[in-house]
């Protein structure tokens, strides 16, 4: 047997790929299609899926914006809701403060005119003043309403219990003289120059602390009033 030689190996084995690729050209010629449908195909499928993904996402991102604005247009309106509730509100507290200062003024010069009737009731035996004392009323109004006018209406509290303790010491020195100089029967002396000497003083710290406020109201009005 003659030995093959690495040429005469190289020449068979081109001879038989040679006889290969002819007698199945049909084969190749078909695998060669399908590898190019195929890869078209796989081009395509990716595109596809990638533009449903793409398509998928910006669905996703479209149904989270209208969530968002969904939300924040609840959350606006009720926002507008509470700021249309406090202005109502404020609105209604500053009218009542307006009612209530006037109110307040009329009260306290209701109540210095109490002072100087219960003073002429009880040193000179006139008519008593009718209904309760107006500073109660007065305070009232400014311990709810006017926080304000703290400070002037503590001054016309000073003066008027100022007022009023000499009231009582006026009473007491008419009780005592009618003891000491009257006789059963006589009406009751009233007290003497002495005591009545400081009523000026009195009434004038009483329409002072008066005045103080008047000002400090009116101040209190005109910021109410540019409200």
């Amino acid at each position: 047997m003659t030995a093959l030689t690495p040429d005469t190996i190289r020449l068979l084995a081109a001879e038989i790929a040679n006889q290969t690729i002819l007698n199945n050209w049909l084969f190749y010629i078909v695998l060669a299609c399908l590898s190019v449908i195929l890869s078209a195909a796989g081009s395509f499928l990716a595109a596809y899926f990638s533009k449903r993904a793409e398509r998928l996402a910006l669905t996703a991102d479209f149904d989270e914006i209208k969530r968002q604005l969904k939300e924040t247009t609840t959350l606006a309106e009720t926002v507008k809701v509470d700021i249309q509730r406090l202005a109502e509100r404020s609105e209604k507290l500053q009218w009542q403060k307006r009612e209530k200062l006037e109110s307040y003024i009329v009260a306290i010069a209701a109540a210095i005119d109490y002072q100087t009737a219960e003073m002429s009731h009880s040193f000179f035996d006139a008519d008593p003043p009718s209904g309760g004392d107006p500073i109660y009323s007065a305070s009232m109004y400014m311990s709810l309403y006017l926080p304000e006018l703290k400070t002037d209406h503590q001054s016309l509290m000073k003066a008027i219990s100022e007022f009023q303790l000499w009231m009582s010491k006026g009473m007491t020195e008419r009780v005592e003289q009618y003891k000491q100089h009257s006789i059963a029967g006589s009406p009751m002396p009233t007290p003497t120059e002495a005591h009545m000497s400081a009523y000026s003083e009195l009434l004038a710290a009483m329409k002072q602390a008066q005045l103080r406020i008047n000002e400090t109201a009116e101040k209190l009005a005109q910021t109410l009033n540019h409200n």
